[in-house]
């Protein structure tokens, strides 16, 4: 059975799947080289929306100059009179214009999960900018993932937030409508810092050989509990798929 076969069955017959408000780590490992390995990538940071300065929702971007950010679009949705900034070294940044992709529905899991943000002012510290991966060969690759959130292991799920950036390794099992998809396995074909998304690390990234390839957007779940434990996987909206649209938006404004 085919990769996209199978995941039509796993929606229509189990049908959780939910959107990714850091990620679990596998319980051989080492919380600490997941911490460790979040150095790799200085470009990943929190970002959160406000009402009457009140924190709404916190969720993770990517860097990919020093005004622009990718984010998955769904952690706007119902926040049109909120406010948004990114929180860099301790000091927020006021995001000025968000540019949602303009066929987003979240009623259509799997599909234009992708947002572009726009600083008002520059970032002003030094960081090594990821350039955007544009080939279209990433099944099978192993991948770092890394994002903000909740954490656990996947023998009990996502359980507690200590607010700390992790990023961990998966292979890439398959691609599904927009997504690049990465689960959880036990066996010698798993990745060296096994890793899976969860809630806060929506808008995170998915790196291909130090290249941004993913925006980190939602998990899939057999057993009804989307907490990113064994058998949850998860999906990245595919960034090859968007490189047109990304350039084009930031030429425009």
């Amino acid at each position: 059975m085919k990769y996209i076969s199978k995941l039509f069955v796993l929606l229509s017959v189990i049908f959780i799947s939910t959107f990714c408000i850091a990620g679990t780590i596998s319980p051989d490992r080492s919380d600490s080289k997941y911490t460790e390995y979040a150095n790799k990538y200085d470009c990943v940071f929190k970002i959160i929306t406000k009402k009457k300065n009140k924190i709404t929702s916190s969720s993770s971007c990517v860097a990919i100059n020093n005004k622009w950010l990718l984010t998955a679009a769904h952690i706007f949705e119902n926040k049109k009179d909120h406010d948004t900034f990114v929180i860099i070294n301790n000091r927020q940044y006021l995001v000025s214009k968000v540019f949602i992709h303009n066929k987003f529905d979240s009623d259509k899991i799997g599909y234009n999960d992708i947002a572009l943000c726009l600083l008002v002012e520059n970032i002003t510290i030094p960081i090594k900018y990821p350039k955007l991966y544009d080939n279209e060969n990433e099944k099978n690759k192993i991948a770092d993932i890394i994002g903000w959130g909740v954490t656990g292991s996947f023998n009990k799920g996502a359980s507690f937030d200590d607010s700390k950036i992790r990023c961990g390794t998966n292979r890439i099992s398959g691609i599904e409508k927009h997504l690049l998809m990465c689960d959880t396995s036990r066996s010698d074909e798993s990745s060296p810092l096994e890793f899976l998304i969860s809630h806060g690390d929506s808008g995170g990234g998915l790196f291909i050989d130090n290249k941004l390839a993913g925006i980190n957007s939602l998990v899939f779940s057999k057993d009804g509990k989307p907490d990113s434990s064994w058998t949850d996987e998860s999906g990245h909206t595919r960034i090859s798929l968007f490189i047109d649209w990304i350039n084009n938006t930031i030429s425009k404004n």
